[in-house]
């Protein structure tokens, strides 16, 4: 008798524009040397060091977006030069949903991998193949207050990526509450993530309920 094997699921198409909503944490850090070199580990392109060293991690729990709800570990660790602009860049990212992967890079150049997510409140676990990549913990302080991103400028929230030889801008915004946080704790397994806590952790973040915009993104040669 002939085995009937199931047919393999395609990912699902999702192109952009993309709306998310959910929760997250978002920490900003000057990084130091410590972590020269190290944006290379999952980018898939060669990246010039950054020219500013002032970066962000955001972990979030998106609980809508056009693949379905998913959680994320990012890392944006400086300012780089792309042609005759500097942009933030993602250089270290983690994704729970293998459709954002495939989506994030086909719409944006920006190189997620997948791997698991646990939550406990507002402690994150991030784990890969029974390793622990990540686990983090926050506490919230003081009240929260209203944010939106039409206060920064368009430069600072402009993410550049590579992709194909060419470079993918993507100008983001958003809304949301905002609340002052503090990590109470932090493992990172520099073999799976850089440890960005070994940078100076400047403030930290806690966002209810946001809404967040990813436009198409504009291509231009490098």
């Amino acid at each position: 008798m002939d085995m009937v094997l199931p047919a393999l699921t395609a990912p699902l198409a999702a192109p952009a524009p993309w709306r998310l909503c959910g929760d997250g944490v978002i920490l900003f850090y000057r990084f130091n040397r410590h972590l020269s070199g190290i944006w290379q580990h999952h980018y898939p392109v060669k990246l010039d060091k950054p020219a500013l060293t002032f970066g962000a991690v955001m972990l979030v729990d998106y609980r809508e977006s056009p693949v379905g709800p998913y959680r994320e570990l990012l890392l944006i660790p400086g300012i780089f030069r792309f042609g005759m602009g500097f942009y933030p860049s993602i250089t270290h990212i983690y994704v729970s949903s293998e459709d954002s992967v495939v989506n994030g890079y086909r719409n944006w150049g920006i190189p997620k991998k997948r791997c698991d997510f646990e939550r406990r409140g507002d402690r994150f676990i991030l784990t890969d193949g029974g390793t622990t990549i990540a686990d983090l913990q926050f506490k919230t302080l003081g009240p929260r207050f209203p944010v939106t991103t039409i206060t920064i400028p368009g430069m600072w929230r402009t993410l550049c990526h590579m992709k194909g030889g060419q470079r993918l801008k993507t100008t983001v915004s958003g809304n949301g509450s905002a609340q002052l946080a503090r990590m109470t704790s932090a493992y990172v397994d520099h073999g799976g993530f850089p440890d960005f806590t070994r940078g100076t952790l400047l403030t930290a973040w806690k966002i209810d309920n946001f809404e967040l915009f990813f436009p198409p993104a504009r291509m231009s040669a490098p």
